[in-house]
């Protein structure tokens, strides 16, 4: 979005009214956000209220396709439809979750593209997600649009054996999370070089604090100086800081991975990214969502130790950073993930490519 912005593009997200302050401090002041239905966590939990199930907590194929394919589709594609014929765009482009972008695209006749934001996922669930999204487009009399390609984050070289997408793939080289016109966080050294620094961060849904504590608690503080992300649970009061655990709002990644030496995540596909191309090792606690899935592929390169109790992660902990071989595999990936096009380079292909589809 911000290489077709400052190449001179209109830009619009169409998303919940709610998320605009959100883009603008965290993406572009210069993008359009055209409003489209609810946030994604209260049509989340209506579906909880109707059917006992959500995808936060029942993440198997049914309840994700349902969610993504359906739910979300019934509840927003209506006003997505209104704003966007209004605007008239050239091209959409949707995250890899969303299926309401391919109906837009297929009722506005403009080209197509998915944008992925982890692995592929399973065939189980994506035979399942074009089902159900194939249901709801029939009930709308709507076509959905082919895709052109897939725009990927997600370096290949992680992907699952046969696990690749069969669209064409334009890989993008991902980004740490960073505020606009913000400068590089440099690394900064550490006051006491024998001490380890870890950013323990569970992002801002899955941030139950009694799982957050378990974890913080696990850690040997004779050894390790604390970063902890407080995320949704920020406006309930955190735990005092101190000179070992220091505890911080939602705070870009780009500020707090400098200097760090471990990342201990629930596994969200923008924290193990991040880890990725900044070089840094993780411990990764699934707690729901696609935590899995991203904890499997970390954990098949080398990069990641998997564990399920919050109480093992100290143990896994230690027992990554007396093994060198995670640090330098982590390395391997951030000098792959360097080589991948900018977004300046892949925004300036697809522009020749739409606009060859004018001539």
């Amino acid at each position: 979005m911000r290489a077709f912005v400052a190449a001179g593009h209109d830009v619009a997200v169409i998303t919940s009214s709610e998320m605009e302050p959100l883009l603008r401090r965290e993406a572009s002041e210069n993008l359009i956000v055209l409003p489209a239905g609810p946030l994604a966590s209260v049509t989340m939990t209506k579906m909880a209220d109707a059917t006992g199930v959500s995808p936060a907590t029942e993440p198997v194929p049914p309840v994700i396709a349902e969610f993504f394919a359906g739910r979300q589709v019934d509840a927003g594609f209506e006003r997505a439809h209104a704003s966007a014929a209004a605007w008239e765009p050239d091209v959409i482009i949707s995250e890899a979750m969303d299926h309401i972008g391919p109906l837009i695209a297929g009722e506005l006749g403009v080209p197509f593209y998915r944008h992925s934001f982890g692995p592929t996922r399973p065939r189980l669930l994506t035979e399942t997600l074009e089902r159900v999204a194939a249901g709801r487009a029939a009930a709308l009399g709507v076509a959905v649009a082919a895709t052109e390609a897939l725009i990927d984050i997600f370096p290949g070289s992680l992907q699952a054996p046969h696990g690749e997408s069969s669209l064409r793939r334009i890989p993008l080289r991902p980004e740490i999370h960073h505020r606009p016109g913000a400068d590089p966080v440099e690394k900064q050294e550490a006051v006491d070089p024998s001490r380890l620094k870890a950013l323990v961060t569970f992002g801002t849904v899955f941030t139950d604090p009694g799982v957050r504590e378990a974890a913080v608690e696990s850690m040997d503080p004779h050894h390790w100086d604390l970063v902890i992300t407080t995320g949704g649970d920020a406006g309930s009061g955190s735990p005092q800081s101190h000179p070992e655990r220091r505890y911080v709002p939602f705070t870009p990644l780009g500020e707090l991975l400098p200097g760090t030496d471990l990342v201990i995540t629930a596994g969200g596909a923008g924290t193990v990214l991040s880890a990725l191309i900044a070089g840094i090792p993780m411990v990764i606690l699934p707690l729901g969502a696609d935590h899995d899935i991203n904890a499997a592929r970390a954990n098949a390169a080398g990069v990641a130790l998997v564990v399920r109790d919050p109480r093992d992660i100290g143990r896994a902990a230690t027992r990554m950073l007396s093994d060198p071989r995670y640090h330098e595999q982590s390395r391997i990936i951030a000098a792959q993930i360097a080589e991948l096009p900018s977004a300046d380079v892949v925004a300036a292909g697809l522009e020749r490519e739409i606009a060859g589809r004018h001539e």
